[in-house]
């Protein structure tokens, strides 16, 4: 019997994908390039929060010259998931959730 999923892991999920992406910090930051509307060329994958890989939509992985490089595509869908998560808990709660969900929306760093 496949696991099933609790209703916090739920809620934890859709939380996820209801926190807006901040682009323009990603792009500043060094995490990502806009290569078009929709795709990303990530220059380091580590520095890319957990709640953005929730919205990719397709992965390619590229080597040229010896070097892989990777390409995503995203699709936003926050509104959705934020209409998804008003419906399970209530309208404040989902805006609790994502506030404090968007503050600890750290980059994934590995330890050295």
């Amino acid at each position: 019997m496949p696991d099933v999923m609790s209703p916090q892991e739920w809620i934890d999920v859709v939380t996820e994908m209801a926190t807006p992406i901040d682009f323009e910090k990603l792009i500043a930051d060094g995490a990502l390039k806009r290569r078009s509307k929709t795709t990303y060329l990530v220059l380091d994958r580590d520095r890319v929060p957990k709640h953005v890989w929730r919205h990719v939509r397709s992965v390619t992985s590229r080597t040229v010259k010896g070097k892989s490089t990777m390409i995503i595509s995203i699709s936003d869908r926050t509104g959705t998931a934020m209409k998804m998560l008003s419906r399970a808990v209530g309208a404040k709660r989902a805006q609790d959730l994502v506030r404090a969900a968007s503050a600890k929306a750290s980059p994934r760093i590995k330890a050295k």
